[in-house]
């Protein structure tokens, strides 16, 4: 029995009556050649005119054999008739005539486009072989001569042929025309490059990008629904609205002060994170009626009205008499994201800036992790709570989410977000080798994995294990350009500590992890929640273990 491609025909070609005549061909191969004989099926080939204009065609069928050649074989059912001007048509058993085209032409064709691109193939040693073609006609009776001078009878196989197509087929590699050339036998290289050319397996790789793409589109979709849980709020001047990390806080303290200044109100959004108040200004730059940044940059702003200047704690610790003494118009509405890290005295200092203080409006977002809040939360906790607590986490895929809650103590939150890929843990003995691998991965991710420089945040636990990667005042990961996350831009990645990129995001977060992370609960939450849809951690192997450990 011969060696088939495809092994069985599907139910499509077994099902369509025009393929009837290929299928009762194919059968006849199978049972008829033995298993030295390779018959592809059904080999579609794309090649080009003298002109190198494209030309397409399918060989119904190619039988190979390493001593005999290749020998390509066109098909055509029904009763087949030429006319005076060659023009080809087919009828069939119920009497319907189709035009068909000139199979000699087709099987003279597909012969000479696929020698050329065995050729082409790299396991092709080149020689002369013997190619052939040939015609099956199933339902025609043999004729009495030949049909044209360029088509001779042994060129068909006939509908009494059929039961005798090996010999045919046998027949057609030994007619004489090769030109009088010696040819070499097809060899088994030949029929593995064959194979190789019409019917190796082909597995395409999805790169990494493509997926975190769709995984980004994905949780862009359901954040937007959160947006709706803004109306449930609208009669209440005064929230505290808790949910834990990657549940959409900063999308609706962002919305809230868009809704506020759609209204004509005056908005203050404060921050805890210098670069999420960077952030948060460069959004609402076009916004004169908000005022956004970070809590320390208000006060400084505030004390420079009145020309003082000190440390952060003096302006801090001045902040009303300097407010006061400036003068300053005060705000219809204050939103405060990342409350959990504003201490009960700011919270209170802040209610200066409120115009009305009964009726002006106070927004605090934070994460309800006690593993993050401060010890002093009193402020919040006296304020109206939300009627719900952000429960759904949008930012983080589910692999993620996963490896972020064991390090979350608060209320339940629930993934909504894809499956995502899952986080990969990298093994590095020294200083050194961070530096190398990180340098590897993300020439990886950019150039083999279409994603952008912009796409990846390399977050450190500290300022002192990040100084590595600084080359004089400059950031560096190997020959990648690089920023801190302040200055994020689209073609250089983010270098960072875990602390300062906290509130904001990362479509690709590459953390570093060493001794002193692995019992810091809080941090490693931070760390895990940056990463939209890909983590992967740096660590020493004992670190690596104990968080895969704690991820079981």
């Amino acid at each position: 029995m011969a060696k088939m491609f495809p092994k069985k025909l599907p139910l499509e070609v077994l099902s369509e009556p025009k393929r009837s005549s290929e299928v009762q061909v194919y059968n006849a191969l199978r049972e008829q050649l033995d298993d030295d004989y390779h018959v592809f099926y059904s080999s579609p080939w794309l090649g080009t005119n003298s002109d190198g204009s494209e030309i397409d065609g399918e060989a119904d069928f190619l039988v190979a054999h390493s001593e005999k050649g290749i020998l390509s074989i066109e098909v055509k059912g029904g009763i087949v008739e030429i006319d005076s001007d060659d023009n080809w048509t087919s009828t069939d058993r119920y009497k319907i005539k189709r035009h068909i085209k000139n199979p000699v032409n087709q099987a003279r064709s597909s012969k000479h486009q696929l020698l050329k691109k065995l050729k082409e193939s790299s396991l092709w040693s080149t020689r002369y072989i013997c190619v052939r073609h040939g015609v099956i006609l199933p339902h025609s009776a043999r004729p009495s001569r030949d049909l044209r001078p360029d088509m001779p009878l042994n060129l068909f196989a006939f509908d009494t042929d059929m039961v005798r197509l090996k010999n045919w087929v046998d027949e057609r590699f030994q007619s004489l025309d090769n030109g009088g050339r010696v040819e070499k036998p097809l060899g088994i290289d030949g029929l593995y490059a064959l194979e190789d050319m019409l019917a190796r397996v082909i597995k395409l790789r999805v790169r990494l990008g493509t997926n975190v793409n769709q995984d980004l589109k994905e949780i862009a979709l359901k954040t937007n629904d959160q947006i709706f849980i803004l109306r449930e709020m609208e009669a209440n001047n005064r929230m505290a609205i808790a949910g834990a990390a990657g549940t959409g806080k900063t999308i609706l303290a962002i919305e809230k002060a868009v809704q506020l200044n759609d209204q004509g109100k005056r908005v203050l959004l404060l921050c805890f994170n210098r670069p999420l108040g960077g952030e948060l200004r460069r959004t609402f730059k076009d916004y004169p009626s908000v005022t956004a940044t970070h809590y320390h940059q208000f006060c400084r702003d505030v004390a420079s009205g009145v020309k003082r200047f000190g440390s952060s704690s003096e302006l801090v610790d001045n902040f009303i008499d300097n407010f006061t003494e400036a003068g300053l118009e005060e705000f219809d509405a204050v939103i405060i994201d990342e409350g959990q890290d504003f201490k009960d005295d700011w919270l209170m200092a802040l209610e200066v800036v409120i115009k009305d203080s009964s009726n002006g409006v106070l927004y605090i977002f934070y994460d309800d992790n006690q593993n993050v809040m401060t010890s002093n939360a009193s402020y919040i906790k006296a304020l109206p709570l939300a009627k719900h607590t952000l429960t759904r986490n949008f930012r983080n895929t589910e692999s993620i989410f996963k490896m972020a809650k064991q390090y979350y103590r608060g209320d339940f939150v629930r993934p909504i977000g894809p499956r995502g890929t899952k986080p990969i843990l990298h093994s590095i003995n020294n200083e050194a080798e961070l530096k190398v691998k990180l340098a590897e991965r993300v020439g990886s991710l950019t150039k083999a994995e279409g994603l952008n420089y912009g796409d990846i945040a390399i977050l450190f636990p500290c300022e002192k294990s990040m100084k590595c990667m600084s080359d004089g005042a400059k950031l560096r990961v190997g020959r990648h350009s690089a920023s801190d996350a302040e200055n994020r831009s689209s073609d250089h990645v983010v270098i960072d500590t875990i602390r300062r990129f906290k509130g904001l995001e990362s479509s690709v977060v590459l953390m570093v992890v060493n001794s002193e992370t692995s019992n810091r609960d809080e941090l490693l939450y931070t760390g895990i929640t940056r990463g939209q849809a890909i983590l992967e951690i740096f660590g020493p192997s004992h670190v690596l273990h104990q968080l895969e450990k704690n991820n079981v």
